[in-house]
Formats: C-alpha cells, structure tokens, sequence
C-alpha cells in the first residue's frame, strides 16, 4: 500500500468517525477523549519515532511505508496503524493520569531513565550524523561482504541491489552509532564527569543479599 493511501485512509476513517462532531474535519486528524491530534503533531510523531529506529531522513521513511515486505516487519510504518497505536497510548495514558498513576514513585523513575536514554540517543545520533552516516564505499563493501556470506539467508541474497543497500546501510550506522557512543561516554569519563562512591554501593548491594 503506497503511503499516500495510508495517510488518506487513516484520515478519512478518523474523520468520518467524528464527523458529526467537527464541521472543519480537515483541521484535525483525531479527536481523544477531548484533545484534538493535528494532522502536523501527528507527522511530527510519526517521522521522529521512524528516524530513531532506521536512522534515515523522512522521504526514506516514506519508501519504507510504500514497500509491504517492511511495514509486514514492522507495522507502525502504516500511517493508519501508527495512529491507532497512538489514540490507544494517549486513551491509557489520559486514564492513568486521572487515577493519579502519574505520581506512583516507580512510574517517575521509570519515566526518568526512559527519557535519559531517548536524549542521549537524540544527541548522538543528531550532533554526529555525518560521522555515524556510512560513505558509498563502505556501504558497497557492505553488499559485497553480504553476498560473499555463506551462511547468508537465501531470501536475503534474492532481495534487489537497492534492498541490500537499505539493509547494510542501516546495519552500518547502528555500529557506527554504537562506536560514537561509546566514545562519547569514555571522553566524558576522561573530563571527569563521573565519580561514583563504591563503598555505598558496596553496602548496599550487601544489604539486598542480606534480605535473601
């Protein structure tokens, strides 16, 4: 399905169920328990959840959604889907914070580790992409190695030329990324961002054993 037909499909679905609601239903996208999803922070969701899973800018993200074979692998990549997906999270999550789940202790930990790990990927993927994107070199060598593989998977060695491409390309940029990282983090180690006091640590590691 091309993605155009996602797009439309999944807008006119939302505003037929709503129609009697909202004379102007090109204005809006979904309407959830109140709030109003725009067609612009819906897109706005959509590409920025896509580019940190394949690293790619929005126009391959598009040819990703035209292609059946990668939205069977990964099903968010239909615009429909991905909006159901969206109005189920914001229905829970609106729900969640009315009983006051919000303020549950494990919740905020969870929601503070969640979010360090989605800047810091931010941070590294933005501030260093022309390091982490591969060169046309290292992507041709790539195909080469890939077809060189004995034990490579025979669907895979059918694929077309511009497939394989896709597939090494974002193989390379996720070891790249994770190589940038893991500079990163030793640079900033070496600045002396970091002190850890073990001896507390230590205890209470011990402690957690002794509740055993």
């Amino acid at each position: 399905m091309k993605i155009s037909r996602v797009f439309a499909a999944a807008f006119i679905v939302v505003g037929l169920a709503s129609a009697s609601s909202c004379k102007d239903s090109g204005s809006w996208l979904a309407k959830i328990d109140g709030e109003t999803l725009s067609i612009e922070e819906f897109n706005g969701l959509y590409y920025a959840q896509h580019r940190s899973v394949y690293h790619l800018p929005d126009n391959k993200i598009d040819e990703l959604a035209a292609d059946p074979e990668q939205v069977a692998r990964n099903p968010f990549l239909d615009k429909q889907e991905f909006l159901e997906q969206v109005i189920r999270q914001r229905l829970v999550a609106k729900k969640a914070s009315a009983e006051g789940f919000r303020k549950e202790k494990d919740l905020q930990a969870l929601i503070e580790t969640t979010t360090d790990s989605l800047v810091s990927t931010y941070y590294i993927s933005e501030k260093y992409k022309k390091e982490i994107e591969p060169t046309q070199k290292e992507v041709d060598d790539g195909i080469v190695a890939l077809n060189n593989n004995p034990r490579l998977d025979p669907q895979i060695k059918m694929l077309p030329i511009e497939k394989k491409e896709l597939l090494v390309k974002q193989q390379l940029m996720q070891q790249k990324f994770q190589m940038k990282a893991r500079e990163v983090v030793e640079n900033l180690r070496d600045e002396g961002k970091v002190q850890k006091n073990s001896e507390l640590l230590k205890k209470e590691i011990s402690k957690a054993k002794d509740k055993k």
